[in-house]
C-alpha cells in the first residue's frame, strides 16, 4: 500500500512539473507575440530605472565636478604697522565652484622683497564691509556654489620674547608719560594737542623695537595669497605685485616720531597715522 501511494505521489509530481513547464513555455510563446510596449513588466522596469537615475544624477554630477575653489584679490592693498610690525588688509573673494563642500583651514600671505620673504598669517576679517569691526578668522566651510567675500587683516604674531618686550616697554612708556603734567600745544590752541614727552630711557627700547621690525622700505614687492583647504587638492594661491614709493615709505616711517607722545604705542589714531592704500597688479 505504501509503495503504491509513493508511486502515485511521484506520478503527480511528474504531471505537475510537466504541466507547469508546458504552461510556462506557452506563456513565453504568447509573451513573445505581444509587443514590448504592451508589456507591463517592461514599463515597471523603465519607470524604476528612470526614478533611480533621476535621484542619483545630482550626486554623480557633484563627484564629477570634484573640489574646486577660485580666488580673486581686489587690486588694493592697505599697509600699516604697529611699532614696525607689518599690518596688511586685503579684500578677498573665495568661491566654491566644485560639487563637494570644502573646508578653508587658514589663509596666509607671503611678501617678498630683495630676496627676503615675510610670512604673514590672516588673523581676522571684517564681517561687514560698512563697519570697522573685526572677527577672529577661524576655519570655515564652503558648500557647493557658496562664496565668501570679506576684507582680511594680516599681521605676524610676536615671538614670546618680543611679546614680553612689547608689553613691558609699552607699559613703562605709558606710565612715564602719565606721571607728568600734560603740556598743551600753544600754536593751535583750538586743537589742544597733548605734547607730554616720555623720557629718553623709556623711548629708546620702543625705537629699537621699531627699527628691528619695520619692513616698508621703498621698492618693488611681490605677494602671494594662499588659501589652504581640505581636501588639500583644493588649496589655491594668487600672486600679485606692488610698488612702494619713497614718499609712502617715509610717511610710514615718520609715524615713529610720535612714539615719544605714546601715539602709535598705546594710543592709536588713524587720522594722525593713516594707512597707505597701494594699487596692485596680478602676476600670472
Amino acid at each position: 500500500m505504501k509503495s503504491k501511494l509513493a508511486a502515485l505521489c511521484v506520478l503527480l509530481v511528474i504531471i505537475y512539473i510537466t504541466t507547469g513547464y508546458a504552461g510556462a513555455e506557452e506563456a513565453k510563446a504568447v509573451q513573445q507575440e505581444v509587443p514590448f510596449y504592451f508589456n507591463w513588466t517592461f514599463w515597471q522596469w523603465t519607470v524604476s530605472l528612470s526614478a533611480l537615475f533621476i535621484s542619483i544624477t545630482p550626486y554623480i554630477v557633484r563627484y564629477i565636478k570634484g573640489t574646486s575653489i577660485s580666488l580673486d584679490v581686489i587690486n588694493k592693498i592697505v599697509i600699516h604697522h604697529t611699532i614696525g610690525n607689518p599690518n596688511i588688509n586685503l579684500f578677498l573673494i573665495i568661491q566654491n565652484n566644485g560639487g563637494l563642500p570644502v573646508k578653508i583651514t587658514k589663509i596666509a600671505l607671503e611678501i617678498c622683497k630683495d630676496e627676503k620673504t615675510y610670512t604673514i598669517p590672516a588673523q581676522s576679517y571684517f564681517p561687514e564691509a560698512s563697519e570697522n569691526k573685526q572677527a577672529i578668522l577661524a576655519p570655515f566651510r564652503l558648500l557647493p556654489e557658496q562664496g565668501w567675500t570679506h576684507g582680511v587683516y594680516f599681521y605676524p604674531d610676536f615671538t614670546r620674547e618680543d611679546d614680553i618686550k612689547f608689553r613691558k616697554m609699552r607699559g613703562e612708556l605709558k606710565a612715564n608719560i602719565q606721571s607728568k603734567p600734560i603740556v598743551m600745544a600753544t600754536s593751535q590752541p583750538a586743537t589742544q594737542t597733548p605734547l607730554t614727552e616720555a623720557d629718553p630711557q623709556y623711548l629708546a627700547p620702543v625705537m629699537d623695537f621699531f627699527n628691528n621690525h619695520f619692513m616698508w622700505s621703498m621698492g618693488e614687492y611681490t605677494g602671494t595669497v594662499t588659501i589652504h583647504a581640505e581636501p588639500n587638492k583644493a588649496t589655491i594661491m594668487k600672486k600679485f605685485r606692488f610698488h612702494l614709493y619713497d614718499t609712502e615709505s617715509t610717511e610710514l616711517r615718520n609715524y615713529s616720531a610720535d612714539y615719544k607722545y605714546g601715539l602709535g604705542v598705546y594710543d592709536f589714531n588713524l587720522e594722525k597715522h593713516p594707512s597707505i592704500f597701494v594699487t596692485t597688479s596680478e602676476l600670472k
